[in-house]
C-alpha cells in the first residue's frame, strides 16, 4: 500500500496540487480539507499517483464543481478510472 502524500506549489497559477501515493478512503478527507480555503482553478498532477477510489474521485468532483479542476500527467489506470466516471474531459493531454 503506498501512503498518500500531496504537495501545493505555491505561486502558481492555477494553484498545482501534486497528488503521490493512494487516494482512498483513508485519505482523500485530508486532500478535501486542506483545499476547502483555496479559491480559484485548481491543477491536479497525477504523475505520482498509484490509486484512486470512489473517495478520491468525489474530492476531484467537489474541486471540479466549486473551485474548477484540470488533471496533468493521469496515469492510465488514473485516466480509466476518471473515464469510466465521465470526468476524462478534466485530463489534460499529456500524460508521464
Amino acid at each position: 500500500m503506498d501512503r498518500f502524500t500531496f504537495t501545493v506549489s505555491e505561486g502558481d497559477t492555477p494553484l498545482v496540487v501534486h497528488l503521490e501515493g493512494e487516494l482512498d478512503l483513508a485519505s482523500a478527507p485530508g486532500l478535501e480539507e486542506a483545499l476547502t480555503d483555496i479559491d480559484g482553478p485548481v491543477v491536479f498532477d497525477c504523475a505520482k499517483l498509484t490509486f484512486i477510489d470512489s473517495s478520491g474521485i468525489k474530492v476531484f468532483v467537489h474541486v471540479h464543481k466549486h473551485q474548477g479542476l484540470s488533471v496533468r500527467h493521469a496515469a492510465p489506470m488514473v485516466r480509466q478510472v476518471l473515464e469510466i466516471m465521465g470526468l476524462d474531459e478534466l485530463c489534460e493531454e499529456s500524460t508521464p
